[in-house]
């Protein structure tokens, strides 16, 4: 049998942060499509790192470039940090287009990139857990809309400001908003057509990948371990043999061990993903998600980059914290089953899987969504696509 691979926070304030004190559109009669916007930002994505079948290197953007993001009028704003011809023909080099827009902004993606690291290092401290708490920190990561590092609050107000401010990080390059509810993950606890765990508990298929030669299929980490029995629908159909949800990743492998299934590259949408390419999509592009719970879901990404704090009870009741870091935060909805989820792009390029999400509807549904970047899948767990 062919397994599908599939479902088997309000602003503290509206200023503009961006300086805009200069912007061009070049061929302003000129509308692109959905498919040249994704081709054309990916393209400036790439020229940053190269991938390889197991993964990609870390990026590294020249000291001019501030972002980039599609905007309502689906125009491509590129951020710069002082408007120069030289700027605009490497610009128009690595996209392979003058279609774009370009902005003035304050700072540059490095600088930006530099003081996410630095904030990352003082949240992984373990001695700075309460610390954070006592701010409710929800999750942080680059705007590249506003050109700033985001700071998600349960609570905004200008006191508690000040307290991040005063004992955790005083940079002008920082913003606050206040957070849409806590992040939370969704697994699925009630029955239907989905993978199961030893627990019972449900996820999503996400796509299928191989190891040492070994079919399998990915799934995410906080739904089953390494060793863990995974079944489709009440049957076996394989064995989880590496298992991450902490760092970069909310990932895991599991090996078919049931002969009689076979992972496919069509989704249960009947949607062919790719075999060689892994997308990591601009702020403003859509993406699509199919979950066993919501089946498919399309919407725009708000952020990559996304370091937080996913909330949740274990066995016992407790409430429980685990840090993820490098999430992409986008519009679609979600629901509690759709963990796992395939993540890709209108062209069939993987994006990642769906992990958690915020801003709840009701107890099992949410607005804001979460997910995985097949990029850091791909190394982290040694799996490759096929």
């Amino acid at each position: 049998m062919v397994v599908a691979v599939m479902g088997i926070m309000a602003a503290c304030s509206s200023d503009d942060l961006l300086t805009d004190n200069h912007s061009d559109v070049k061929n302003e009669n000129v509308k692109l499509d959905e498919k040249a916007i994704l081709k054309f930002t990916s393209n400036l994505n790439s020229s940053f790192y190269s991938l390889t079948r197991s993964g990609g290197t870390d990026p590294i953007y020249p000291d001019y470039y501030g972002g980039m993001y599609v905007d309502d009028n689906r125009d491509i704003i590129v951020l710069v940090k002082k408007d120069e011809s030289s700027f605009r023909s490497d610009l128009t080099k690595r996209m392979a287009t003058d279609l774009y827009i370009v902005k003035e902004c304050d700072y540059s993606y490095n600088e930006l990139q530099s003081l996410f690291e630095e904030i990352t290092q003082f949240w992984l401290n373990p001695n700075n857990g309460d610390l954070f708490k006592s701010v409710s920190l929800v999750s942080f990561g680059i705007n590249d809309v506003t050109n700033r590092v985001q700071i998600d609050l349960l609570d905004c107000s200008d006191a508690n400001i000040q307290k991040f401010r005063q004992s955790i990080n005083d940079s002008p390059m920082l913003s606050f908003e206040k957070a849409n509810g806590k992040l939370e993950l969704t697994v699925d606890v009630t029955p239907g057509n989905r993978i199961e765990n030893y627990k019972g508990s449900g996820a999503s298929i996400g796509y299928r990948a191989m190891k040492s030669g070994v079919e399998g299929f990915l799934t995410v980490g906080h739904f089953v371990s390494a060793g863990d029995k995974v079944k489709l629908n009440g049957i076996e159909i394989g064995v989880c043999e590496g298992s991450e949800f902490s760092g970069n990743l909310d990932a895991a492998w599991v090996k078919i061990t049931n002969s009689s299934y076979s992972p496919s590259r069509t989704t249960a949408m009947g949607v062919t993903l790719s075999t060689q390419t892994i997308s990591t999509p601009t702020v403003g592009t859509y993406v699509n998600m199919e979950g066993h719970k919501s089946a498919l879901q399309r919407d725009k990404v708000l952020q990559n980059n996304i370091n937080g704090n996913y909330t949740y009870e274990d066995a016992n009741g407790v409430e429980r914290t685990t840090q993820v870091q490098n999430l992409t935060k986008a519009a679609y909805k979600c629901q509690k089953g759709d963990s796992g989820g395939v993540i890709y792009t209108d062209d069939g390029a993987l994006a990642g899987l769906q992990s958690g999400g915020s801003d709840p509807i009701t107890a099992t549904q949410f607005n804001i969504s979460y997910f995985c970047k097949s990029r850091y899948i791909q190394t982290g767990l040694g799996v490759y696509l096929y």
